[in-house]
């Protein structure tokens, strides 16, 4: 059987700058999320040592089994607004993201949102957790990103392409703003002939109610970061999420072997006794070497 899932638009964008498509010399107009845009705004100097991510027991159970980390496509995270766009609907059905805190401090809010009644579990990792312990590198355009060892496969429904990356874009710091220049990004622009496809900011800026989070999140998106392409019908159906929508509702990339034996689980404040028997048991069998800690606060 014919393998549908190639970089076959890739390869398309790629011959039309041969052919005299238009190159990208105004290389950073129109995006927000830049190196310079981390350095003088959001005051990051440089990228934390590691990150913290609150979730369930269960969760807990299922990631230390099969060793892979859960990226969820952003129409289903909590944030309705998450990576809108004024002109690519559904956009935020193309970016899946994995998110984390750099707070070392445990945060009630953080216990509260993404735990069941505060017993849940805090996990703490090195930033270069994922298979081949790639360094994440800051680039001028979307901030840090990691080349994954392996492909990541992302298919349409319908559509006769699939899409194959091994770039993973993070950790980089979420921005918090109201202001709509920064909620609602234009993702797609008409230049000389071509369509200009620019994906880097979304999913990188949030409204300020969300700020308690202070979340780093890794990024996988649907389409190439930046491309050109040629104002055709192809292009119009590739861009059209709705009538070719995305299919994955979540991506599981792999994590490095044994990477757990470096990591550190503290337990919800509210955990029980049976919860914590329960965790030690996992962390037992799958990363011996880890550290379990009891949670510092005290609430009824």
């Amino acid at each position: 059987m014919e393998d549908r899932t190639t970089p076959a638009p890739i390869i398309r964008v790629v011959l039309y700058w041969i052919t005299g498509g238009k190159i990208m010399n105004d290389y950073l107009r129109n995006t927000l999320y830049t190196d310079d845009f981390m350095w003088e705004v959001m005051q990051i100097y440089e990228l934390p040592k590691y990150l913290y991510h609150y979730t369930s027991i269960e969760t807990v159970a299922l990631i230390l089994k099969y060793n892979t980390l859960r990226f969820s496509r952003l129409d289903k995270v909590n944030d309705l607004n998450e990576a809108s766009s004024l002109n690519l609907p559904l956009a935020n059905t193309a970016v899946f993201t994995s998110s984390w805190t750099s707070h070392s401090d445990e945060s009630i809010p953080m216990w509260r949102m993404y735990t069941k009644d505060m017993d849940g579990v805090r996990i703490k990792l090195p930033v270069n957790m994922f298979k081949g312990r790639k360094v994440p590198i800051v680039f001028d355009k979307g901030g840090s990103r990691i080349i994954l060892e392996d492909f990541v496969s992302i298919e349409r429904l319908n559509f006769p392409f699939g899409y194959k990356l091994r770039g993973l874009q993070g950790p980089n710091k979420v921005f918090y703003s109201d202001d709509e220049k920064y909620l609602n990004s234009t993702v797609l622009s008409k230049e000389n002939g071509s369509i200009r496809v620019n994906l880097y900011d979304l999913g990188m800026f949030k409204q300020k109610c969300w700020e308690y989070e202070q979340e780093w999140r890794f990024k996988i998106l649907a389409f190439p970061d930046e491309v050109y392409l040629p104002d055709d019908e192809l292009t119009k159906d590739m861009l059209d999420l709705k009538k070719y929508p995305v299919k994955n509702t979540f991506i599981d990339v792999p994590l490095e072997s044994n990477i757990f034996n470096e990591a550190e689980f503290t337990l919800g404040p509210k955990t029980t006794e049976a919860q914590f028997l329960l965790i030690e048991s996992l962390v037992e069998k799958y990363s011996p070497q880890a550290t379990i800690n009891r949670s510092n606060l005290q609430i009824r």
